[in-house]
């Protein structure tokens, strides 16, 4: 672990967006500012930090919210529980920081464990340890202090970071029973920071993971008391982290049973989940959610994609998958992988110099087939390097059907392959301008007569 709480004041500022919290402690001497959560657990641990939160303490709600509005655009989206969505006026681009109050959650009588049956309360007077203890793990129950320049630690969260243990804050059955979304973030937190959970906290993850699906009635309507979304976002972020530990994490929970059915019965042989392994940790999320249902037919795909909210997430989300996508390369994993080198171009092309490409790619390495990704790359590249494309750039093509059914060709499946013709001499440098590949069209279109 890095160096405690002047890590966290170095991780502070670095991001000058951040500044503004010392502008309030001047301005409010009554105030008492914390960071919590995250971004102080990363710090500690030497990991970039993010999405900062603060806890604001010691001032009244109104007082809060008149010094919030003149420093920069304040959301006011949790106001009746005194939290906030703040950017400062001068780092306009920076990201949404959140700003509260000190509160309680108390889960409400009819709460199954969604993570919105509680019931919170704030208060400006409430102490930051009593703010922490509402939290899931220890080691997201550290605050930093801003005045003095200390941590604040009530639950252990220190000594299980330096021991890499993932840890509840109080009873596990309480905190899971109060929020069944946070058996996957206990999940998430093990394989991506590579700790192991505490022996009660893992039972109690078992215990609570057969309730993952629990429904309500809302409006006549059955919904997920977890929403689909959360459980996605949940899933992607630890799979797309660490493949291997998360999955063997969610079987070993039960949790695989209950999100992905049909994958039970291939997971309990090691060998299944082994190819996950030798993923790296940037591989496109596509490809790992393509080699881990490489063995269901493909036309259950997409229905396990849904039912798990793994294509739930929104679209600007840089983890969020592509159920056709994915469903492409189980197909032609299943079906027989196509030669890269025997290919003719216009095929090469649709198989390997596409936005699914490197998905495809990272998915061939990762079973095994590097000399098959290698060569697909090394085409690919001379392609491009001809016609001085980069790798995210398509090859706009010199002809089109309108040119075919112009120079005589009667419009029918003859022009496609007419087309494809073209389209592989262009490639392949036989045709490098527009004017050669019209003669060669039409040399072609007699030959076809």
């Amino acid at each position: 672990m890095n160096g405690g709480a002047e890590a966290v004041r170095e991780a502070l500022g670095r991001d000058h967006a951040l500044g503004f919290a010392f502008q309030l402690m001047k301005d409010c001497s009554d105030a008492e500012i914390f960071l919590v959560g995250g971004f102080v657990r990363d710090a500690l641990l030497g990991h970039p930090s993010k999405d900062a939160d603060f806890v604001v303490r010691g001032i009244s709600q109104e007082k809060l919210e008149a010094w919030l509005s003149e420093y920069g655009e304040v959301v006011f989206v949790g106001r009746a529980f005194g939290v906030y969505k703040f950017k400062p006026s001068i780092h306009p681009e920076h990201d949404e920081i959140d700003i509260a109050l000190p509160r309680t959650e108390v889960p409400t009588q009819d709460s199954l464990g969604g993570y919105r049956d509680f019931s919170m309360k704030s208060d400006a007077m409430l102490s930051i340890e009593d703010d922490l203890a509402r939290r899931d793990f220890t080691i997201n129950a550290i605050a930093y202090n801003l005045k003095d320049n200390t941590l604040v630690d009530p639950f252990g969260g220190l000594k299980d970071l330096e021991a890499k243990i993932l840890r509840t804050v109080g009873e596990p059955k309480d905190r899971f029973a109060e929020d069944l979304s946070r058996v996957l973030r206990g999940i998430r937190f093990s394989a991506t920071l590579d700790f192991t959970i505490e022996d009660a906290t893992w039972w109690a993850i078992k215990d609570a993971a057969s309730h993952i699906n629990r429904t309500r009635e809302v409006d006549d309507k059955t919904v997920f008391v977890v929403p689909r979304e959360t459980v996605g976002t949940e899933l992607v972020k630890a799979i797309h982290a660490n493949p291997h530990a998360s999955l063997k994490h969610l079987h070993d929970a039960g949790l695989m049973r209950e999100l992905f059915p049909e994958l039970e019965h291939l997971v309990v042989h090691s060998s299944y989940l082994d190819v996950l392994s030798k993923m790296h940790a940037d591989a496109p999320p596509d490809a790992v959610f393509a080699v881990l249902l490489r063995g269901i037919p493909t036309e259950r795909v997409g229905a396990l994609l849904h039912q798990s909210g793994l294509d739930a997430l929104p679209r600007t989300h840089p983890l969020r998958l592509h159920a056709n996508d994915i469903t492409w390369i189980v197909a032609t994993l299943q079906d027989g992988r196509p030669d890269p080198t025997a290919l003719v171009a216009c095929d090469f092309e649709r198989f390997f110099m596409n936005e699914r490409a490197p998905a495809y790619l990272a998915a061939l390495t990762a079973q095994g087939h590097e000399d098959e990704a290698r060569r697909a790359r090394l085409r690919a590249a001379e392609i491009r390097a001809r016609w001085w494309a980069t790798d995210d750039e398509k090859i706009p093509p010199l002809v089109s059907g309108n040119d075919a059914t112009n120079l005589g060709l009667a419009p029918g499946p003859a022009v496609r392959l007419l087309l494809d013709a073209m389209r592989s001499a262009q490639l392949e440098g036989q045709v490098k301008n527009r004017t050669a590949a019209l003669h060669m069209m039409e040399q072609l279109i007699k030959e076809m007569e």
